[in-house]
């Protein structure tokens, strides 16, 4: 029997640009572009600003929107493994052997909806028993089971948008929604069958045996269903300028409702894989 238990904590530097005080007040919000002004438009506008958290203030002098601090994370890792042989008769030997590991991703989701926190397991078991029928012959039976579970989930939610402010940016654009392919949700079951029987005749081994697997997969993996915005400091030929410096701002198109581009997946994203295959030889 063995353990191994690896404890992988502390704090990542953690730096973003993000929407000043003032942008919050919604008087604030287009008047560049007073024809997108919706309630529709309002209450998006409103679902990303309370992704930030009001106490997030600009600190870093690199420049007047971007935050620099600390982001903790905890990532354990676990691994269990046992084997066992056994005799049960001068004729038979029974080995086992059993493996489980355990993986967690898990930090601090300071801007709503970036973190995608992990929990992934596979566990093995194989078992083999060997019989001695006679000096000549002997037979092996094998079996084997595979257990694989991958989760990645958004923190947030997975109905969480992917969300995109591109350049300029002064230093770090926040990666709402993180991977468009997220969440990931997959569960594997591998089985295999191995029986096998040798006998030795004459100066000749004969061996006859089957190979028998058993394949199940339940896969969930997504491809930008979330939808997925992106947003510039222009777009239906207006170039948004932050009326304070005058210098081109994607946050200021955002508060304007001008969206760059968007995308969104449309698809049975889960997906059920059967596999059966048996071999016989001789």
């Amino acid at each position: 029997m063995s353990l191994d238990h690896v404890e992988n904590t502390g704090a990542n530097n953690f730096v973003r640009d993000i929407f000043l005080p003032s942008e919050r007040n919604p008087a604030n919000w287009f008047l560049q572009t007073p024809a997108n002004n919706t309630a529709a438009n309002r209450a998006f506008i409103q679902s990303v600003l309370d992704r930030f958290p009001a106490e997030l203030l600009p600190n870093d002098p690199r420049s007047v929107r971007t935050f620099a601090g600390q982001q903790g994370f905890d990532f354990p890792a676990r691994d269990y493994s046992g084997r066992f042989d056994w005799n049960p008769r001068q004729s038979d030997n029974v080995f086992g052997r059993w493996q489980y590991t355990r993986q967690r991703f898990v930090a601090d989701d300071i801007i709503k909806g970036e973190r995608a926190d992990q929990n992934n397991k596979q566990q093995n078991f194989g078992l083999t028993w060997t019989h001695l029928f006679s000096t000549k012959t002997v037979g092996e039976f094998r079996y084997g089971l595979g257990l694989r579970t991958t989760l990645v989930n958004i923190a947030a939610g997975n109905n969480t948008p992917i969300i995109r402010f591109t350049n300029p940016v002064p230093i770090s654009g926040t990666i709402i929604g993180n991977a468009g392919a997220f969440p990931i949700q997959r569960y594997q079951t591998d089985n295999q069958f191995v029986y096998n029987i040798t006998t030795l005749f004459g100066n000749h081994y004969i061996k006859a045996g089957m190979d028998i697997r058993r394949q199940r997969l339940d896969d969930l993996a997504d491809n930008f269903s979330r939808g997925f915005y992106t947003f510039s400091t222009s777009c239906n030929g207006i170039t948004y300028r932050d009326p304070a410096t005058n210098q081109a701002s994607v946050f200021y198109a955002f508060l304007n409702g001008c969206v760059g581009t968007f995308q969104k997946g449309y698809a049975p994203f889960f997906l059920e894989n059967r596999s059966n295959e048996s071999n016989f030889y001789g």
